[in-house]
């Protein structure tokens, strides 16, 4: 009787095999591998998001942060754009620029970038914003120059209601958007 549960199990056992894992289409997505650009872009959003995000604002508002890179130009863009309810009389159009180009220089700034579009020196040889593209070979080899040229590379777009502007990260210029 022993000897027939026992059978019975492992047939049960085999008859029943599961089927456990990615089927196909989960496969296709798994094999494929990420660059460090996306990696870093990837950080450099969450981080973004999470400083902008967190700030205290006493009014509502909408906020959204993107960070793509351009094929053609060979450029990060940062992306963000906020956006305020309220009375629209208070946010005229010179009033909304005025906010568009504190909005990118805040992101400036959380680059660790100052308004004159220097690094500041408590941040290093590069921007916050590079280091979210640090890998482990760059980082043993102690080369900071292929950073520092990814820092040329952000351009920042911001949007404030209607108005928006853009600027190089290391740069003081504010470019209008018409």
């Amino acid at each position: 009787m022993k000897r027939v549960i026992q059978t019975a199990a492992a047939i049960a056992l085999l008859a029943c095999q599961a089927v456990a894992g990615p089927d196909a289409t989960t496969q296709m997505f798994l094999d494929q591998p990420v660059s460090v650009l996306e990696w870093g872009m990837f950080k450099l959003k969450s981080n973004l998001e999470f400083i902008l995000f967190s700030a205290p604002y006493t009014d509502e508002r909408s906020t959204s942060v993107n960070v793509v890179y351009t094929w053609n130009d060979d450029t990060i863009n940062v992306i963000v754009h906020d956006a305020v309810f309220g009375d629209d009389d208070y946010y005229t159009d010179e009033r909304t620029m005025l906010l568009c180009k504190d909005l990118l220089n805040r992101v400036r700034f959380s680059a660790g970038v100052y308004e004159d579009g220097l690094v500041s020196p408590g941040v290093g040889d590069y921007s916050l914003f590079a280091r979210n593209f640090i890998f482990y070979e760059l980082q043993t080899s102690g080369s900071s120059e292929a950073l520092q040229e990814l820092d040329a590379k952000f351009v920042i777009l911001a949007g404030f209601n209607k108005s928006q502007c853009r600027g190089h990260l290391l740069s003081n210029e504010i470019t209008v958007i018409e």
